[in-house]
Parts: structure tokens; C-alpha cells; sequence
């Protein structure tokens, strides 16, 4: 069995396809049907900014004391509980980075790229192991008094 008739006809096809999309590309475009422009009454909202300015100066705050908090704790927490020493390159937020829980120093862990990657992805097993905590401890966190509750 001989494959040069078939080879023969895929050519001829691909060459004639590549004719095809070269004799497109060079038509004249289409005209496109005159857009309807915006009433001069309308006013141009604001774009939003992605971050509000607070939170922007949060952030900023965030940067420094960061690599402080590194400084001060060189190695990964993981690692160092399996029994590894590893620099720690990270900063895991324990409750989340949201609203109040980006600058409380105590919900931080320094963590290594790798451990950082396997507490953000084994979110049940972190808790159990005390690198995260839950959506409702973490408010608990906030206040202690409602404890009981």
C-alpha cells in the first residue's frame, strides 16, 4: 500500500487552503455599519480604580513590615516541623489577606514556595494542622469574648 496518493491530496488541499487565506487577508475589508455614537448629554463615568487608597496605603504598609517579619524569622514553619531547615521566601496569612487580617502580625506563617503552595491548596489539612484557620475562627480571633457563643 502506497501513501504518495493520499500525501499527494493532503498537499493539494493544504496549498489550496493557504491560497485561500492569503486571497482574504488581502480583499478589501468589509465596511462596517456606521456606530452609533453617545449623546453629547451623557457624561463619562469615572473609571474605578482596582484598590481604593486605603487600601493601596495598607498594602505599602504590608511591603515593610513583611521583610521585617522575615528578617525576624528566617525559616519556613512546615519545614522546620518535618524536621527540614528551609528559608522562608513567603509570608502565608493564616485567616486570609482581607480587609483588617493583611496587617495582624500574629495570623502570619513564613512559609517556603513549596509549603506555601501546599497549605493554599490543602486547606482542610492546614487548619487540622493549625497553618490556617477557618472562616469562623478567624472571627473569633477578632473577638475572643464571643467565645461562649
Amino acid at each position: 500500500m502506497s501513501l504518495a496518493p493520499n500525501y499527494t491530496a493532503n498537499r493539494a488541499w493544504q496549498e489550496k487552503s493557504q491560497q485561500a487565506a492569503r486571497d482574504r487577508a488581502l480583499a478589501k475589508p468589509r465596511q462596517r455599519e456606521k456606530q452609533l455614537k453617545p449623546s453629547s448629554s451623557l457624561k463619562r463615568c469615572a473609571t474605578l480604580s482596582r484598590r481604593t487608597k486605603d487600601r493601596s496605603k495598607e498594602e505599602r504598609q504590608y511591603s515593610k513590615k513583611r521583610l521585617v517579619f522575615l528578617e525576624k524569622h528566617p525559616h519556613c514553619v512546615r519545614c522546620w516541623d518535618q524536621g527540614r531547615k528551609c528559608a522562608a521566601t513567603e509570608v502565608h496569612h493564616k485567616a486570609g489577606r482581607e480587609g483588617v487580617f493583611l496587617l495582624i502580625v500574629a495570623l502570619w506563617l513564613p512559609t517556603c514556595r513549596k509549603c506555601h503552595v501546599w497549605i493554599t491548596a490543602n486547606g482542610n489539612a492546614a487548619i487540622e494542622l493549625g497553618y490556617s484557620l477557618s472562616r469562623h475562627d478567624r472571627w473569633r480571633y477578632l473577638n475572643p469574648e464571643s467565645e461562649g457563643e
